[in-house]
């Protein structure tokens, strides 16, 4: 008997029967032309996830550096920069009880190991035949705001440090056996969310479908605690300096502090703070039009982040010759190393201990590189 209907204009009812996908790519290609398959809301009614599709059929090496022994079936990002890892398969598919389980979680332990967020815009490159300017464009759509994608990729990176991902299984209809399993290890893995998530088809005598999704495997327990565990602290200038206190970098990464924050006010540049749950960042830069550009950015365990994969896609800074010269006054720095091949200068964010400036002689060379950062801004 059916127990979905359709309800027409003239409110009329159709009845809608249970439908069996035709193949697993059938289903592959509905969820990649509509994420929102994989119900946010459902997920998370508090803060309803939206996805970002990376790729599908993404390859994941077994090995660092070395070629592609997996293939995962889409990789997306929510909101929040957490990887999401999704495997799909019918019911009928008899790998959907325990070989998809261990697939998938060797897909999480090769992902989070060899992965990294240059890599992660290289799949989204591919996937959308567009360059990373063209990257940065589709986070901007999907953020509705250009100013946080410098720090979307940032809380990106901090997710895959920390393993912070989720692995959801897809499927018509969810074997009770794959849901025990689910439910096990989502009470058992933290950071890690599992989740199961089943897409049933209906169809009438017309050939109209329809879709429902629900969610299964989550417990109260684990939801309590993983969301607990995810969520966003604003810092402030406060909270920063909090942070570093009893630190061996707590002098050296103050007195940074101290002077980029006088620096920016005497030279009409703005200090961002960031939101990560666990660790702070300062970020000290200016806009030119509606495009941010960051000198450097300041992070609470004790590093200095350079910002050549962003500069370089915005002028002046896409001038190679200018990106070098920026390097080559910080590596005059004595204590401070950058590579100066073209891949560095172009698509990395190379970090200098904060300790490299304890001395203050180090520091005032530092404070004279975004003097001449400010000099090139300058119409």
């Amino acid at each position: 008997m059916p127990n979905v209907f359709l309800v027409h204009s003239d409110e009329s009812v159709s009845p809608m029967g249970s439908a069996d996908f035709e193949d697993e790519d059938t289903l592959q290609r509905l969820l990649a032309k509509c994420p929102d398959l994989l119900p946010g809301e459902l997920i998370n009614p508090e803060d309803p996830r939206r996805w970002l599709l990376v790729a599908r059929e993404l390859g994941i090496p077994a090995e660092d550096g070395g070629g592609d022994n997996f293939s995962l079936d889409h990789l997306m990002l929510d909101q929040d920069g957490v990887p999401t890892l999704v495997e799909v398969k019918r019911a009928t598919d008899t790998r959907i009880r325990r070989e998809v389980v261990a697939q998938m979680l060797d897909y999480a332990a090769n992902a989070t190991t060899y992965s990294s967020v240059e890599a992660i815009r290289g799949h989204m490159a591919r996937f959308y035949n567009t360059d990373e300017a063209g990257v940065d464009e589709k986070v901007a759509e999907f953020l509705h705001n250009p100013e946080l994608v410098d720090s979307y990729w940032q809380a990106v990176k901090t997710n895959l440090a920390a393993a912070r991902i989720r692995l959801v299984f897809v499927a018509d209809v969810i074997p009770a056996r794959l849901l025990r399993i689910v439910e096990f290890l989502n009470a058992h893995t933290d950071p890690i969310e599992i989740l199961a998530i089943e897409v049933r088809q209906y169809q009438d005598d017309e050939g109209r479908r329809m879709l429902v999704p629900r969610v299964l495997g989550q417990t109260t327990e684990s939801v309590d605690r993983k969301s607990a565990t995810r969520g966003k602290r604003q810092w402030d200038e406060a909270s920063f300096r909090a942070a570093f206190a009893g630190k061996e970098y707590e002098t050296a990464g103050l007195e940074v502090v101290d002077r980029f924050i006088a620096w920016a006010k005497d030279n009409d540049f703005v200090v961002w703070y960031g939101s990560g749950l666990k660790d702070g960042s300062l970020q000290v830069g200016r806009y030119v039009g509606d495009l941010p550009y960051v000198a450097f950015v300041v992070y609470t365990t004790g590093w200095l982040e350079t910002q050549f994969q962003y500069l370089s896609r915005r002028p002046p800074f896409t001038d190679m010759a200018l990106r070098r010269e920026y390097a080559d006054r910080l590596a005059a720095i004595d204590g401070v190393t950058i590579k100066m091949d073209d891949d560095t200068l172009t698509n990395r964010r190379p970090s200098i201990p904060l300790t490299v400036f304890a001395d203050e002689g180090r520091l005032d060379q530092l404070v004279g590189v975004l003097d001449w950062f400010a000099g090139v801004l300058k119409p």
